[in-house]
């Protein structure tokens, strides 16, 4: 924890964490990134596609990243 009494700051950190800001650096602006794991919980609410398998900084082994189609809202 950071801060003082009056105010305190948290943040997330560790490997799930940097992953998840790497996916963020690789996507485009309108598309959403998942790692098969994530991709896993959400494939029943959403579409999802193998966007291939890529190697990204300070992560030891290639990811398998999956991209989200969401529907437009009308």
């Amino acid at each position: 924890m950071v801060g003082s009494e009056s105010r305190s700051e948290y943040t997330a950190y560790g490997s799930v964490v940097n992953l998840a800001a790497r996916l963020c650096e690789q996507a485009a602006d309108t598309e959403i990134l998942l790692s098969q794991p994530a991709a896993s919980v959400v494939e029943d609410q959403f579409e999802i596609q193998l966007r291939g398998t890529i190697s990204l900084k300070g992560i030891e082994n290639p990811v398998e990243v999956f991209g989200v189609t969401v529907p437009h809202a009308h």
